[in-house]
C-alpha cells in the first residue's frame, strides 16, 4: 500500500501539520517570546512525530516485504519439495518396472535354458521361444525409451515450472522494489516539504522577533523619554516645593513677628487705656 493511501492516523498527522505550518497572520498582533518559543517547541514535536510516523511506516513496509518474500520462498520451497517427491516416486516406479521385467525375463530365460530348452536344442520350438524372448526384450527397450521420453518431458515440465516460479518471484521482487522506491520518494518529498515549511516558519518567526525587538526598542525609547520628562517634572516640582516651603517658612516667621508685634501693641494699648482711665478718674476727683 503506498504511503499516500492515508489511514486515519496518517490523515490526522498531515492535517495537523498543514494547519500548524500555514503562514502566520502577522496583522492580528505580535507574538511574545513565550509564544514564539512554544510555537518552535510544538514544531519540533510535530517534526519528531512525523519522522517517527515515516519511520514506522517504512519499517512496516519493510516487514511486509520481508514477510512476502518469506511466504513466496516458503511456497516455492514446498511446491518444489512436493513436486520433486512426486516426480521421484513416479520415476522410481517407471525405473523399477522395466528392471523388474528384465530381471523376471532373465530368470525365466535361465530357467528355460537350464530346463526345457536344454532338451529342445535344435528344435523349432526353441527358435520360437527365442523369438518370443527377443520380442519381449524389444518391448522392454520400447518401454525404456518411453520411460526416458516421459522423464525428459517431466524434466521439461519441471524446468518450465521453475522458470514460471522464478518469473513470479522476479515480478513480486520488482513490485516490492517499486513500492519501496515509491515510499522512499514520498517520504523524501514530504521531508523536503516539511523542511521548506519549517524554514518558512523560522523566517516568519525571525521576522516577528525582529518586529517585536524593534517595537520593544521603540517602547523602551519612549519609556526612557517619559522617564526623563517625569524626572524633569519631578525636579521642577521639587524646586517649586522647596521654594514654596522657603516662602512658607518666611511667611510663618513674618506671621510670628506680626503676632509678637500685635501682642506688644495690645499690651501698650492696655497700658494706655489703664493710664487714661486713671487720669480720667483723677481729673474727676479734682
Amino acid at each position: 500500500m503506498p504511503f499516500l493511501a492515508l489511514t486515519s492516523k496518517k490523515r490526522e498527522v498531515v492535517n495537523v501539520a498543514h494547519a500548524f505550518l500555514m503562514p502566520l497572520d502577522t496583522s492580528s498582533g505580535h507574538l511574545t517570546p513565550e509564544q514564539i518559543l512554544g510555537a518552535e517547541q510544538r514544531l519540533q514535536r510535530l517534526l519528531h512525530s512525523f519522522e517517527m510516523t515515516c519511520q514506522d511506516e517504512l519499517a512496516r513496509l519493510r516487514e511486509e516485504g520481508n514477510t512476502l518474500k518469506q511466504q513466496m520462498a516458503h511456497t516455492i520451497a514446498v511446491a518444489d519439495k512436493n513436486w520433486k517427491k512426486v516426480e521421484l516416486c513416479r520415476q522410481d516406479k517407471f525405473v523399477e518396472m522395466p528392471a523388474a521385467c528384465q530381471k523376471e525375463v532373465a530368470v525365466m530365460n535361465a530357467e528355460l535354458r537350464s530346463g526345457p530348452l536344454s532338451c529342445l536344442q535344435g528344435n523349432p520350438i526353441s527358435a520360437l521361444l527365442e523369438q518370443a524372448l527377443q520380442a519381449k526384450m524389444d518391448e522392454l527397450r520400447v518401454l525404456q525409451g518411453e520411460l526416458d521420453e516421459m522423464t525428459a518431458s517431466r524434466m521439461n515440465t519441471f524446468t518450465d515450472h521453475q522458470k514460471l516460479l522464478q518469473e513470479e518471484r522476479e515480478q513480486h521482487r520488482e513490485r516490492f522494489l517499486a513500492l519501496q522506491e515509491e515510499t522512499t520518494r514520498t517520504i523524501h518529498e514530504l521531508t523536503l516539504n516539511i523542511e521548506r515549511l519549517r524554514h518558512q516558519h523560522l523566517r516568519e518567526t525571525r521576522e516577528l522577533q525582529r518586529q517585536h525587538a524593534a517595537q520593544v526598542h521603540d517602547l523602551e525609547r519612549q519609556l526612557q523619554g517619559e522617564r526623563e520628562a517625569h524626572a524633569n517634572d519631578a525636579q521642577r516640582h521639587t524646586e517649586v516645593m522647596v521654594q514654596f516651603r522657603a516662602t512658607l517658612r518666611k511667611l510663618e516667621e513674618e506671621k510670628k513677628q506680626l503676632t509678637q508685634d500685635l501682642t506688644k501693641q495690645q499690651l501698650h494699648a492696655e497700658e494706655w487705656r489703664r493710664r487714661y482711665i486713671e487720669r480720667d478718674s483723677q481729673a474727676r476727683l479734682e
